[in-house]
């Protein structure tokens, strides 16, 4: 394993830890790896190769291959994006903090930091933020596991045969128009309200952006390069594996990224409508019984755990692409 691989296990494992210890380590935690994570950012943004970060107990420090060889600019926008991204969360919690003193809106509406933050380690230490955010992301694996395995065929035939596709063209436009949400009624009369109809509308959700776009990476594909295949003899089968599927990839990884996030969408509204379990039905509870606080930490999970997905793919989606530098892929696009 990479040494940054072990370094971001050992923030969980360390996160993790400090929760069943006291509330401000974690916050000072929390902040320190914003701060690297914002110096991480700007320096792949800038072209420089991060190798590794370590962890102390008073702090840590992200390390970088090739920083020497930037531009004093560049090199200044890595060295401030840590200070400034503390500087933002500060001030967010400085201005929240104020409001909540001087009451310049309802803490029934907007509640106070205090209170969210606590409500965020009661919840971690007694299970129940964890057990909802794994419940909803066991959901949204599945659902976005099966929509991959009949949209992405799906878009790649129909884009092979155009043909074919035309014959289902107006019912695929007519489905992709119809919002999942709207057919929530019908699936819960269909399947119930249990995990089987949380998984339809996620597949519902996700299908169309990994179909469509898997469809316009093997259309789009650039005739000049197919006439080469058939120059050098190649088969249909050849053509469509060193030619055609490569350079739709592009396309198909978007479709995917973009299938991934509209399946935290679809998942957290159905769970608001019709659950017992995950981060929807913990927001609804919430609201239900006029917990705000416990509705903001709801929010921000969501909103955290979309982030660290997506990031998680982003880095196999980089990975890939690196594996293929060189080959016909890297000339198409």
């Amino acid at each position: 394993m990479e040494r940054w691989k072990r370094g971001i296990l050992a923030e969980i494992i360390l996160f993790f830890i400090l929760i069943s210890l006291n509330n401000s380590f974690v916050l000072a935690f929390i902040s320190i790896i914003a701060h690297e994570a914002a110096h991480i950012v700007i320096a792949k943004k800038n072209g420089c190769k991060f190798n590794d970060i370590q962890i102390h107990i008073y702090g840590a420090k992200a390390q970088f291959v090739n920083i020497e060889e930037l531009s004093k600019k560049e090199k200044l926008q890595i060295y401030l994006a840590g200070p400034i991204t503390n500087f933002i969360i500060i001030f967010i919690f400085f201005i929240w903090y104020l409001g909540s003193i001087f009451k310049l809106w309802n803490s029934f509406i907007i509640p106070s930091p205090e209170k969210v933050i606590k409500s965020f380690f009661i919840l971690s230490k007694n299970g129940k933020l964890l057990n909802s955010v794994a419940i909803s992301l066991r959901r949204v694996i599945i659902g976005f596991g099966i929509s991959i395995f009949f949209a992405l065929p799906l878009g790649i035939v129909f884009g092979i045969k155009p043909k074919l596709y035309e014959y289902f063209k107006n019912l695929l436009e007519f489905m992709r128009h119809v919002p999942p949400l709207a057919l929530v009624p019908m699936i819960i009369l269909w399947f119930g309200i249990g995990e089987l109809s949380k998984i339809v509308i996620i597949i519902l959700a996700s299908f169309f952006p990994i179909f469509l776009n898997s469809l316009k990476g093997i259309v789009s594909c650039d005739e000049k390069y197919i006439e080469v295949g058939k120059v050098f003899n190649l088969t249909h089968m050849e053509i469509f594996k060193k030619i055609i599927l490569p350079s739709a990839i592009p396309d198909i990884l978007l479709g995917l990224k973009l299938g991934l996030g509209y399946s935290w969408r679809a998942i957290i509204a159905a769970e608001l409508i019709a659950s017992s379990s995950g981060i929807g039905y913990l927001i609804l509870d919430a609201q239900q019984i006029s917990r705000s606080d416990i509705v903001v930490v709801g929010i921000l999970s969501i909103g955290f755990l979309g982030m660290i997905t997506d990031y998680i793919f982003s880095i196999f989606i980089d990975k890939y692409l690196k594996k293929r530098k060189g080959s016909l892929y890297e000339r198409v696009i």
